[in-house]
């Protein structure tokens, strides 16, 4: 069951030429149950991969599938509810 309390799912090491970063599935109940991708840059900064207006959701979400996946080399492909 997919969780929908805020908290993080599908973390995932993504390397990049800067370094590696860890994205994840942030649940955010208070954006409408917007679903947004994060990642924490090298330096530790935490940077939200999708601008406001985009949710990385679909009916996989719905039972527990993941809707986005990191690129190679940067970049993000996800479906947008």
């Amino acid at each position: 069951m997919a969780r929908t309390d805020g908290s993080p799912q599908w973390v995932e090491a993504v390397r990049t030429p800067a370094g590696v970063e860890v994205w994840w599935d942030e649940p955010r109940p208070h954006e409408g149950g917007r679903r947004c991708v994060v990642r924490r840059l090298p330096d530790g900064t935490l940077s939200d991969a999708l601008p406001p207006g985009f949710n990385a959701r679909n009916r996989l979400v719905e039972y527990g599938g993941r809707s986005w996946r990191p690129l190679p080399g940067g970049g993000l492909v996800f479906t947008h509810w």
